[in-house]
């Protein structure tokens, strides 16, 4: 992404576009994290892990010590049942009581709101 925005630095549309492309793969789930051929997207990982019953939170937990933030997004929509493109905003935006809410509806704790904050929303403070 560097490269490319340094290569049409002097094109500020080109570079939006390029961001905005990449934002909105990187929100689906749709880029690699790693060179490994058998990488599935968060999305498909989230629909396995929610079919064989162990999307928890105690899973959620385990991913998101490991920052796979987009796996977490893609499990607060899938648990809470709100729309993928509200829940990123949620997360987003950094609003404490949007997070909080978010987890509620997708019954964590408030424990794990508290960590959904910091770590994926970077509220700017925390609701407890």
């Amino acid at each position: 992404m560097e490269a490319l925005t340094n290569r049409h630095r002097g094109k500020k549309e080109i570079v939006d576009e390029l961001r905005s492309t990449v934002k909105e793969r990187i929100d689906h789930g749709e880029i690699m994290e790693t060179g490994d051929e058998s990488y599935e997207p968060a999305s498909t990982r989230v629909e396995k892990d929610f079919a064989g019953g162990i999307l928890n939170e105690k899973h959620l937990e385990r991913v998101l010590a490991e920052n796979d933030n987009t796996y977490v997004r893609f499990a607060l929509v899938k648990v809470s049942g709100f729309q993928s493109e509200g829940t990123s905003k949620m997360v987003r935006n950094g609003i404490g009581k949007a997070i909080v809410s978010l987890s509620w509806k997708a019954g964590l704790t408030m424990a794990m709101a508290v960590k959904l904050q910091t770590h994926i929303g970077r509220a700017n403070s925390v609701v407890c």
